[in-house]
């Protein structure tokens, strides 16, 4: 018997390409930008460059570790490769308004809010699992929406430290909503994380995609093309 539904969060909840591209390749430049704008550092070009590739450098080792780093330690890191050390409370200012200046391009997916509610009221616990630097901005996101309340909790991989595609982040989602793993479907649109990585941890899956299910991609129980497709399909298992 089905009783989660758990979700990702970019590109299946909501959609800002500002947000993916902090999340995966700028974050650390454009924190530092800011503390420049501040007058706090003074960076060349050169810096900024190796600011940037010291990033990816961290990002690739978490994909390949499963193991997260959050945004301050990340900026933080990137700054004493440079020389320079700063307060924390200074750190963590700048990566707070880069993402605040960020909050006004996202948007809600289609028929999310209405998915949610349906879900919520035929009874089925929801939460979210997302890799994701910074989780103040989900909580920031899911308020600007008004549907943090449909969540039952919510995992980021910056405070648990782990990262999908790893199995122990799903794990820990399951163990504090107290569902087991063949209790729950998960919900994604990165078929490598999302649909492989639930799968691993022994979850139902749906796969949010424009793509046709294919030899490469048959891990997924359910493709759908819009998230409320979703109620109709738990109706059948």
């Amino acid at each position: 018997m089905i009783k989660a539904v758990l979700f990702d969060f970019g590109l299946t909840l909501v959609h800002s390409k500002r947000w993916f591209d902090i999340e995966v390749e700028t974050l650390v430049e454009d924190s530092l930008d800011i503390l420049k704008e501040k007058g706090i550092i003074e960076l060349s070009k050169e810096e900024l460059v190796m600011a940037r590739n010291f990033y990816i450098e961290l990002r690739e080792e978490a994909r390949n570790t499963g193991k997260e780093i959050t945004a301050f330690n990340t900026v933080d890191s990137a700054l004493i490769n440079l020389g320079i050390k700063l307060k924390k409370e200074v750190v963590n200012s700048a990566i707070e308004q880069l993402y605040k200046e960020c909050l006004p391009t996202i948007r809600l997916g289609n028929g999310v809010e209405e998915t949610l509610n349906r879900l919520a009221k035929d009874g089925y616990i929801l939460s979210i699992i997302s890799n994701a630097h910074y989780s103040p901005f989900i909580l920031w996101v899911l308020d600007k929406f008004k549907i943090r309340k449909y969540f039952n909790d919510v995992i980021v991989s910056a405070d648990v430290g782990k990262r999908k595609p790893f199995d122990e982040i799903y794990k820990i989602a399951l163990n504090r909503l107290n569902i087991k793993p063949e209790e729950a479907f998960f919900v994604g649109d990165y078929y490598p994380y999302d649909i492989v990585g639930a799968k691993n941890a022994g979850m139902k899956t749906f796969w949010l995609t424009s793509e046709k299910k294919n030899e490469e991609r048959e891990h997924a129980d359910f493709i759908i093309s819009e998230i409320n497709e979703i109620p109709t399909y738990l109706k059948v298992e």
